[in-house]
């Protein structure tokens, strides 16, 4: 089964609970990690994402399918 790599700012949002310009401004000032891709485009790494709440790889695809 493919997991997801990366997690799109909206989706982040939606898993933390946050509005969307709350995770736009985390992924600005640095506290979310994120990768930048063309000009405008941000992409979260589902690793650092687990890493940074303490939970265990491959938990957020688990949660993300049962969505």
């Amino acid at each position: 089964m493919f997991e997801k790599l990366v997690l799109s700012v909206t989706e982040y949002a939606k898993l933390m609970n946050i509005g969307r310009d709350a995770a736009y401004n985390a992924v600005r000032n640095g506290d979310v990690p994120s990768v930048r891709v063309g000009n405008k485009i941000f992409r979260i790494p589902v690793a650092a994402v687990e890493q940074q709440l303490g939970l265990e790889p491959g938990k957020i695809d688990r949660m993300l399918a049962e969505s």
